[in-house]
């Protein structure tokens, strides 16, 4: 549990983020959602909304639409990754510099044919979870810092194609209930969490460097 949210490759995307492309590079051979084809493909943002540089709502979405084209000379199938970037602060709440929100595979696409994927993200599917109110705001639960947000299409989780920012306002957003459930959200083991010495953070790895 010390690891905290930095699993698999939320760890080395943020990893590779705070330490640079050297430690990227001898640490990773092939980056979470990594995949060969023999064709290749390119991709056109046809429509994004709203649109970037626009403040975020609380209960709002983002919803992106790519046209892939297949510029091979076989048929082959690809994959729209959708990804979002947090704005981080040092000591708040933590959080991965790249969280896979969605995706979508294109149908098997002849050379030369075209398909337009449409992705949707729900503004709170970019909420963190803040178990201590590390922020110190006197709030406990899914909340969204305010600053810059960035949606990412991506090819994994490292290789970047199309991105739009986003802003949200002073104050950021609570949200007390769950989106989908409706039911209260709060923290139920305390009693555990609060026992661990330590939770890895970004700001300071070795510092934080969960103990064997």
């Amino acid at each position: 549990y010390e690891e905290g949210i930095y699993i698999g490759y939320r760890y080395y995307e943020t990893r590779g983020f705070t330490d640079g492309e050297q430690w990227y590079g001898e640490n990773v051979v092939y980056p979470f959602g990594y995949g060969l084809s023999y064709t290749t493909f390119s991709w056109e943002l046809i429509n994004i909304a709203p649109a970037a540089g626009t403040t975020l709502t609380r209960d709002g979405s983002i919803s992106a639409t790519v046209r892939v084209t297949n510029n091979g000379s076989v048929k082959g199938k690809d994959v729209v990754q959708l990804y979002y970037t947090a704005p981080y602060y040092e000591g708040g709440i933590e959080k991965a510099h790249v969280v896979l929100s969605d995706f979508e595979k294109t149908k098997l696409l002849e050379p030369d044919e075209s398909q337009d994927i449409t992705i949707t993200i729900q503004v709170s599917d970019m909420a963190s979870y803040d178990f201590s109110d590390a922020n110190s705001n006197g709030f406990k639960g899914y909340e969204m810092d305010a600053g810059d947000y960035q949606i990412k299409l991506m090819k994994n989780a490292h290789e970047v194609i199309l991105s739009a920012e986003y802003s949200v306002p002073l104050g950021g957003f609570q949200y007390e209930d769950d989106t989908t459930t409706g039911y209260t959200v709060e923290n139920r083991f305390d009693d555990v969490s609060g026992g661990l010495k330590t939770i890895l953070s970004r700001s300071d790895w070795a510092g934080t460097w969960p103990s064997v």
